[in-house]
């Protein structure tokens, strides 16, 4: 990866400096995945002229924008966000007893901002809720919209769902199905763009965190063929145009887990990473906002060896829909999600269904969620899926800065 880094600190420095436009209802290149950020058209004041007086900087503190501190001109900003999240939930699993617990889910820490008129973007994010974790710290090169280079630890371009950001989810946690199949953060390098006044976008990208046989490699495309539809599942809060979008995405790599063993002798546990498991998958999704109305669904086949020489072929896919019978304030939801980690073994699987309801404050920043979840897992496939059968009620309030 160093090659890679040097390559960047290359560009950034002999490229000459470009205005970066944003990605139109996109958000911008090194924008927080989970945490709040305005577009830079609305961050940035306009231009001071260069003979007026007064301090070089100034300092910004707002829900919409978060706090940092910019330059007069607009050229250079850094902006420091956050997202908490208390999650309270009560389940019952078939022939056992309800039980409950509340915990701060999240506790986000993120610093962003930009340099040169925006050609230089960075974003780093901390999770703090149960322990300390790095989990983004990229810079971008904004060249042009239809050219954006990123490079470090970022989330890698498969699943939308996995690209919207938390705070804009319809529901308190992400698909089943998402979480399954998406090929998660690594650290690399992804270039993208938007042409075509935002109407097509790419994503493709290199990735090997852990030094794999096989590095991962993704890529993304996606239409957008009446205007850019954001990665947001919230946008029908507000009036607006219809618009959809349709996507198309793929992977493949190696990956390895940490796992801890304890020695039999000694009982001393540590860590190690287990064997490399190449996994590989083809996705699809659609989205769309019409009036008070948002839609999304994904679909995903995939494939995992083990080095043992094991095989699982598996397959998901998940619709939601939301609207808002009472905007901006007020949304109803629902959500159905079918996964099977091995069809050969069980095409039945996981299947789910949710139902929630959403309150809206303080332009968004503030979101009450509460939704109700069913889930039923065939036996063959209980310990290969990431939830078990029962009922579960949800409560969650997320405060975005």
């Amino acid at each position: 990866m160093g090659r890679v880094f040097s390559v960047a600190l290359l560009l950034a420095t002999f490229v000459t400096p470009l205005r970066a436009q944003d990605r139109e209802d996109g958000g911008e290149v090194a924008a927080s995945d989970e945490t709040p950020a305005s577009s830079e058209e609305d961050a940035s004041p306009e231009t001071v002229p260069a003979d007026e007086e007064g301090p070089s900087a100034e300092a910004f503190a707002s829900l919409q924008e978060g706090f940092g501190v910019r330059s007069r001109d607009g050229a250079s900003e850094l902006r420091v966000a956050g997202l908490l999240a208390v999650r309270g939930v009560v389940s019952k699993p078939p022939d056992e007893d309800a039980s409950g617990e509340a915990r701060v889910r999240l506790g986000r820490l993120a610093v962003q901002g930009h340099l040169a008129d925006g050609l230089i973007r960075y974003f780093a994010q901390l999770e703090m809720a149960g322990g300390v974790q790095l989990l983004d710290l990229e810079v971008a090169l904004a060249l042009a919209p239809e050219l954006q280079i990123r490079v470090g630890r970022i989330r890698t371009p498969f699943s939308r769902q996995f690209l919207v950001p938390l705070f804009a989810q319809q529901l308190p946690l992400r698909s089943v199905v998402s979480d399954y199949s998406r090929a998660g953060r690594d650290t690399g390098l992804t270039v993208e763009g938007r042409a075509f006044d935002g109407r097509f976008e790419y994503r493709v990208g290199a990735y090997d965190e852990r030094l794999t046989d096989t590095p991962l490699i993704v890529g993304r495309l996606a239409v957008d063929p009446l205007g850019p539809l954001g990665y947001d599942e919230t946008t029908a809060r507000n009036p607006g145009d219809p618009r959809f979008s349709l996507g198309v995405n793929a992977f493949r790599g190696g990956r390895q887990r940490e796992v801890r063993v304890a020695d039999p002798t000694t009982g001393v546990v540590t860590s190690e990473l287990a064997p490399e498991t190449l996994r590989s998958a083809i996705g699809f999704d659609a989205a769309a906002r019409v009036g008070p109305l948002g839609v999304s669904a994904e679909a995903f086949l995939g494939q995992r060896s083990a080095a043992t020489g094991d095989e699982a072929k598996g397959a998901g896919a998940f619709v939601q829909a939301g609207v808002f019978v009472l905007p901006p304030h007020f949304e109803i939801v629902a959500r159905y999600d079918w996964l099977t980690p091995d069809r050969d073994t069980s095409l039945r699987g996981l299947q789910r269904g949710e139902v929630g309801l959403n309150l809206y404050l303080l332009d968004a920043h503030l979101k009450v969620q509460a939704s109700y979840v069913y889930t039923d897992v065939t036996d063959a496939v209980a310990a290969q899926v990431p939830a078990g059968s029962g009922h579960l009620v949800d409560l969650q309030v997320l405060l975005a800065l």
